[in-house]
């Protein structure tokens, strides 16, 4: 899972702002082993691409999963994909005010809920709320030991160590 920090560039108002809610990260993608990376972008719909992340603007970190679980989670990628979800701005707005939630389109999302959203399918998230979730809420709740700063993809086929929950490549 690769996030997204605006301060370390020239960005956009928007990114600026998602980040100073709740800092420091304004954008969140998953990549697979593959190289593909599930995303999507302001006005734009979700997107399944191959892609390189600069390490100077994202950060890694590595998801301990199992081979079906990779499998699980690209299949719910391409299903978001194929089903025509979009980025929603009112869904945004709804991880700070929760009422706005109840105007959300049935295929609306945003980044960290898309790809939180992905984690789930794939049994490798259980315990949030997706639709009240930021970019860096997403990270939090991944790299609650620390980041892994290592230059490879986002989900990696390595046993789990000590018991349920995720936890991070050393």
């Amino acid at each position: 899972m690769w996030f997204y920090d605006p301060s370390k560039g020239n960005d956009s108002y928007f990114n600026s702002m998602v980040a100073m809610i709740d800092g420091p990260y304004s954008h969140t993608e998953i990549q697979f082993p593959n190289g593909l990376a599930c995303t999507v972008y302001m006005g734009c719909a979700v997107s399944l691409r191959r892609r390189t992340f600069d390490t100077k603007y994202y950060t890694l970190v590595n998801v301990p999963c199992t081979p079906q679980q990779v499998q699980a989670a690209e299949a719910a990628a391409r299903t978001f994909v194929s089903e025509g979800y979009a980025f929603s701005n009112v869904a945004m707005i709804g991880t700070v005010f929760t009422p706005a939630n109840l105007l959300r389109g049935p295929k609306s999302t945003f980044c960290s809920k898309l790809n939180a959203d992905i984690l789930q399918s794939a049994g490798l998230l259980s315990h949030l709320n997706t639709s009240n979730l930021t970019p860096s809420a997403l990270y939090r709740s991944l790299a609650t030991t620390g980041p892994s700063r290592q230059p490879t993809v986002a989900i990696d086929f390595v046993p789990r160590r000590k018991g349920p929950g995720i936890t991070l490549l050393r």
